[in-house]
């Protein structure tokens, strides 16, 4: 083997070590802040809820009226009232959280987290999503605010 090409790959080697190490570092997203405790709280109570499909007690946690977007860029928004809730609901709840390589719904989804992760948190604590569902900390407490659709 050529000398010359053997004193060069462990410098190459090194090299790309550390571009490679610079580069894992560089993709790093920042560490997720806690989700606050009334957060955590609220969540317990407005995932139970839905769980059970009381929709009166998800209506008092909802601020209304609530944006329901579809999953495309061009998708019509729709604003609904509390007493249209009941209408959506199915549709919000076989929703797919969009998390998966296999398709999910929100019923799943929400099953599978009786706890917020602190990925769900924005860093200053007002705000969290739980998959496609979006929920902001208000004057009267959490409320859930947006919701995405299948179309």
């Amino acid at each position: 083997m050529n000398h010359r090409i053997t004193r060069t790959m462990p410098r190459c080697a090194a090299a790309l070590a550390a571009l490679s190490a610079g580069c894992i570092a560089m993709a790093a997203p920042p560490p997720a802040a806690p989700c606050p405790e009334s957060a955590q709280d609220y969540w317990k109570t407005f995932r139970a809820a839905a769980m059970r499909g009381d929709l009166n007690v998800v209506a008092d946690l909802t601020r209304f009226p609530l944006e329901i977007i579809g999953q495309l860029d061009d998708s019509e928004v729709h604003h609904i009232a509390r007493n249209q809730l009941g209408r959506w609901w199915p549709q919000l709840m076989k929703a797919d959280p969009g998390h998966e390589f296999v398709p999910s719904t929100m019923r799943i989804f929400v099953k599978a987290h009786p706890r917020l992760l602190d990925s769900f948190c924005t860093p200053e604590g007002r705000q969290f999503s739980v998959a496609n569902w979006t929920f902001l900390k208000q004057a009267e407490g959490w409320r859930f605010v947006t919701a995405s659709v299948d179309e």
